[in-house]
């Protein structure tokens, strides 16, 4: 029964999700909010890219463009679940442009960088809770890196204890706010934003690249 009701309830969040704008062929740009986010992710599972596109109405409902097309450095994208995307790589350090073409066939020329990726980073695999944590990669950037540390609670939530954004390469995490309680786990996680610009005429939105890298740390 909870199943059923569950499926019903995710189909008509899903039926809601889609802007009447979907059934129109659309020339207004000011009509559409588009946000924008390409990512570099580097985990103990490997690295990964994704490009995540979404054009929405002012209500916040998702827009599927009846005539029109949106690509990334002029390769196609696809439709699926509100997004576009595609599978193409993304690289470090590198421009992006996104175009969305309209149904007059006029262009929207968004541009982004993506950030260096972290490079040799160096840090214990295994602590002591309480004890200080010695982070430290390759110094290949200028601008702010973000250092968090979260431990995982005893739900199996994570939680941040630790948050500094700095411009060095190098940083000692002390003074973690532990909980009183036994941790046997933390996540590190290094982060790096780049926000782009959006072209002129839309309602509204956002464009930004990132680039993340995340450790599991063994807490004794």
């Amino acid at each position: 029964m909870k199943n059923y009701l569950y499926l019903i309830i995710s189909t008509i969040l899903l039926s809601n999700c889609s802007s009447p704008l979907s059934d129109i062929a659309i020339s207004d740009p000011s009509v559409i909010y588009p946000n924008i986010k390409l990512s570099i992710s580097n985990t103990d599972y490997g690295v990964n890219s994704s490009t995540n596109i979404t054009l929405s109405d002012k209500n916040g409902a998702f827009i599927e463009l009846k005539e029109g097309e949106v690509t990334i450095n002029d390769a196609p994208t696809t439709y699926s679940m509100t997004t576009y995307s595609n599978n193409a790589s993304l690289e470090e350090a590198t421009d992006y442009e996104i175009n969305i073409t309209l149904a007059d066939s006029a262009s929207y020329l968004c541009t982004v960088t993506m950030p260096s990726t972290f490079k040799k980073v160096k840090y214990p695999s295994k602590i002591k809770q309480g004890e200080n944590i010695e982070v430290k990669w390759k110094n290949n950037y200028v601008g702010i890196s973000k250092v968090v540390f979260e431990i995982k609670d005893s739900s199996s939530n994570w939680i941040s204890v630790f948050e500094k954004d700095i411009t060095d390469n190098e940083i000692i995490l002390k003074d973690i706010d532990y909980p009183n309680y036994s941790i046997s786990e933390g996540k590190l996680k290094l982060s790096r934003h780049l926000k782009g610009k959006l072209a002129d005429g839309f309602g509204g939105g956002g464009i930004g690249a990132y680039t993340t890298y995340d450790r599991i740390i063994t807490i004794k």
